[in-house]
């Protein structure tokens, strides 16, 4: 269990990184390349204790879903870092709307990703 607790503090630090970035880029604040650093690290790392918990606990594999489901909005969370990512290094900007939405999204992705994780419903 040890593992799953700190999966799960990660998953919170990463998630604050990935909100932060998001506003950081949306205002254009010098702090971004920071919050990208960290996110990056974070999910590495949360990535990596997840793994660590599928070696540990093989039969994890053997759900009904719930963590198929929860690595799929993980897949999107990765696909909208490398969107951001891409604005960031290439410093592009685009319409502030489009940040609300980015950030939002994810707020509700994150939500899903920790219920699923803390309750497993299917």
């Amino acid at each position: 269990m040890e593992w799953f607790n700190l999966h799960l503090i990660v998953d919170f630090i990463w998630a604050i990184f990935l909100f932060q970035f998001i506003t950081s880029l949306k205002y254009d604040l010098k702090e971004k390349y920071l919050f990208a650093v960290f996110l990056i690290i974070s999910l590495i790392v949360a990535i990596f204790i997840g793994i660590k918990l599928v070696i540990f606990y093989p039969d994890i594999l053997k759900t009904n879903g719930w963590l198929h489901l929860k690595l799929t909005l993980l897949f999107l969370i990765v696909v909208e870092l490398i969107y951001l990512l891409y604005l960031l290094f290439k410093n592009k900007k685009i319409k502030p709307i489009i940040y609300d939405i980015l950030f939002w999204s994810s707020f509700f992705i994150v939500i899903d990703i920790v219920f699923l994780s803390l309750f497993r419903p299917f």
